[in-house]
C-alpha cells in the first residue's frame, strides 16, 4: 500500500519562523497512514481496560498506530498522567515523525537525552507550536496539564487548518479546538464551576492534569476532523 499524505505542511504552515522541516502531517511510516487505523471498537484489548469503555476507539487507535502505544505489559494505564515531553513525542508520532536536520543551533537547553523526546521538542519549537521560557526551557519532564496539551495541539494544527481555509480562526485555542471538533463543546448552559476540576480531560479544558486516554482521544478526534475535511 503505497504511503499516503493526508495532509503536507505547504505554504501557510512554512510561515511559521523556524528552521526545523515542516515535514508531512498526519502520515506514519512508510505505507500506512493514521486514517488507515481500525475503529469502532467494542472489545478490548488492553488488561486494564473494560470492553466498551469511553474512548476506547481512541486508546485501540492510539495503540495501532504508534502514536501513543500501550505498555509493555499489556496494560494502557488510561488514567496515568503524561508529562511534556510524552505530550511532544506524541504530536511529533502525529505528524509522522518528520526528521529535525542536525547540525542547527540548540535553542532548547534541557532536551534530555532520549532522541525520540529531543527531536520531538525540537520540531514543534520549529513549528512554532513551543517556546522556551527566559532560560531556555521547556520542562519535558514536568506533568502536562489538559491546557498544554491542548495549546500544543492547537499550535501545531491551528496554523495548517486555518492556511487551508478548512476554518476560520477564532480568539482563544479551546474555542478553535471546539469549533474544529477536536474539543467537545459543552451542552447548552453547562459550565463547570470550578475551571480546576477534572472534567474528563477528553475536553481539553482546565488544569488537571492531561491523561493517556484524554490525549489519544484528542489526537483521534483530531485525526477523523482532518480527514473528513480532505476527503
Amino acid at each position: 500500500m503505497r504511503r499516503r499524505t493526508v495532509l503536507l505542511a505547504g505554504a501557510a504552515a512554512a510561515a511559521v519562523t523556524g528552521a526545523v522541516s515542516a515535514g508531512a502531517l498526519l502520515t506514519r511510516g512508510e505505507g500506512r497512514s493514521l486514517a488507515s487505523a481500525p475503529g469502532g471498537s467494542s472489545s478490548s484489548p488492553f488488561s486494564d481496560v473494560d470492553d466498551g469503555a469511553d474512548d476506547l476507539d481512541a486508546m485501540v487507535w492510539a495503540d495501532s498506530v504508534g502514536v501513543l502505544p500501550a505498555l509493555a505489559d499489556g496494560t494502557y494505564a488510561p488514567s496515568s498522567g503524561v508529562t511534556r515531553g510524552d505530550v511532544a513525542v506524541a504530536l511529533h508520532r502525529f505528524a509522522g515523525g518528520p526528521e529535525v536536520p542536525g547540525g542547527l543551533p540548540a535553542l532548547i537547553v534541557d532536551l534530555g537525552d532520549v532522541p525520540e523526546q529531543a527531536a520531538a521538542l525540537l520540531w514543534l519549537h520549529g513549528r512554532g507550536a513551543l517556546w522556551g521560557d527566559a532560560d531556555l526551557k521547556v520542562h519535558p519532564e514536568r506533568s502536562a496539564t489538559v491546557a498544554d496539551a491542548s495549546g500544543l495541539l492547537a499550535a501545531l494544527l491551528r496554523p495548517v487548518l486555518d492556511g487551508e481555509g478548512l476554518m476560520d480562526g477564532a480568539s482563544a485555542d479551546t474555542d478553535w479546538l471546539q469549533e474544529a471538533g477536536i474539543a467537545p463543546s459543552p451542552a447548552p448552559g453547562a459550565e463547570r464551576a470550578d475551571q480546576s476540576a477534572p472534567a474528563g480531560d477528553s475536553d481539553l479544558t482546565g488544569d488537571s492534569d492531561a491523561t493517556r486516554a484524554g490525549l489519544a482521544a484528542a489526537l483521534h478526534r483530531a485525526n477523523t476532523v482532518i480527514v473528513d475535511a480532505l476527503d
